[in-house]
């Protein structure tokens, strides 16, 4: 097993293309998103939006989509797949192999968002995201979200692996995860969530979220962010107005439920799609 997993992280990092993936594309978009965000760094956020900074760390391990279907599908594509019975490797360890690389993939690229926020705000007159990563100050935060960014490489993964087995040509299954990439990015607030006030379209948007598990996962790091768990208070530094419709509280605006409940959709959504992969016909591994 630990001579496969080797061999998957040797070939997979020895390709320019997933560096290209791992690195430029989220870097792009997290800069792009950040400076339009914060106005190019001449607004100066408050305490109460340092949390919608921290939120668009997530841009990074959602696309590793991009690279972990890629390699699934050249694994897929691979003549060594037929040599597996030979070498007695069983299907799962393969499919266990490439999640521990779309573990590591995503906190590659999260960890990088971070860089890369501190790296752009020494160019920035108002250092926003510096002063944002001023909300992390304690060892429970830092352990929630390693379990939260844990989570999500399982999530990606397994769109990941079946996106790349249903389909056959790389064109149409980066085409397929660059419009997964982009509704991930606008139904799951990655972007500030206070930038409508319109209780009826929030109400929406929310339920538009429903069957999104990247919006509970970005829930989970907000909450984890704002230490929600130990004071409920802090929903404020997420959501301005307890008037609005706060995600997973079915219409109550009451943040006890944000944290149980984003877990419960999180895991019944993904735990329904990770069954499908038994479904799905894998004549290559």
């Amino acid at each position: 097993m630990n001579r496969l997993i080797k061999f998957i992280f040797r070939t997979s990092f020895s390709s320019i293309t997933n560096y290209l993936f791992i690195f430029i594309l989220p870097i792009i978009l997290f800069s792009f998103s950040y400076l339009i965000m914060t106005s190019f760094g001449t607004t100066k956020i408050t305490n109460f939006q340092k949390c919608a900074i921290l939120g668009l760390t997530i841009i990074g391990p959602i696309t590793t989509l991009m690279p972990i279907s890629k390699i699934i599908l050249d694994w897929r594509e691979s003549i060594l797949i037929k040599q597996f019975k030979i070498f007695e490797i069983k299907k799962w360890q393969v499919i266990l192999g490439l999640w521990i690389l779309s573990l590591v993939f995503c906190f590659i690229t999260y960890i990088s968002m971070f860089i890369m926020g501190s790296f752009i705000d020494l160019f920035l007159i108002n250092k926003n995201f510096i002063k944002s990563i001023s909300l992390l100050q304690n060892i429970e935060q830092y352990i929630a979200i390693l379990f939260i960014i844990t989570f999500l490489s399982f999530f990606v993964f397994i769109i990941s692996f079946i996106v790349s087995f249903l389909l056959k040509k790389i064109l149409l299954i980066q085409t397929i995860n660059l419009f997964i990439i982009i509704y991930f990015m606008v139904f799951s607030d990655v972007f500030d969530p206070n930038l409508n006030s319109n209780n009826a379209w929030i109400s929406v948007y929310n339920l538009l979220g429903t069957i999104n598990p990247i919006k509970s996962i970005q829930w989970l790091l907000f909450s984890s962010y704002v230490n929600l768990g130990i004071n409920l208070n802090n929903i404020r530094y997420i959501i301005y107005s307890t008037y609005i419709d706060i995600p997973f509280t079915f219409g109550t605006s009451n943040p006890i439920l944000i944290i149980p409940m984003s877990m419960l959709q999180y895991f019944v959504l993904t735990g329904a799609m990770f069954s499908s992969l038994f479904f799905i016909k894998m004549n290559s591994l």
